[in-house]
């Protein structure tokens, strides 16, 4: 008999992950509440890790104006790997 050990996964929850960045979008405030805890490295998806850092860096440089979607979106919309995606797909 042969021990074939599958690859064990890390728990997550995708729809776990959807829903606190769901939830920031629809209300940015609530940004405020998980932020203290919440770190990129606790999304074990990496779009949703990159969408988080999006959201970090554009609660910093909304210091004077409020976070939204739009803030987030152009703050993805800059990130090298957007860019990066961009280039190939011309």
């Amino acid at each position: 008999m042969t021990d074939n050990p599958q690859p064990q996964l890390i728990p997550h929850s995708r729809e776990a992950e959807e829903a606190v960045i769901g939830a920031i979008l629809i209300n940015p405030d609530a940004y405020y509440d998980v932020a203290q805890f919440l770190r990129g490295e606790d999304f074990y998806i990496h779009r949703h890790r990159f969408i988080w850092e999006a959201i970090n860096r554009a609660a910093l440089s909304s210091l004077n104006a409020p976070l939204n979607v739009e803030a987030t979106f152009w703050t993805l919309c800059q990130s090298s790997l957007c860019q990066a995606s961009r280039r190939r797909s011309n």
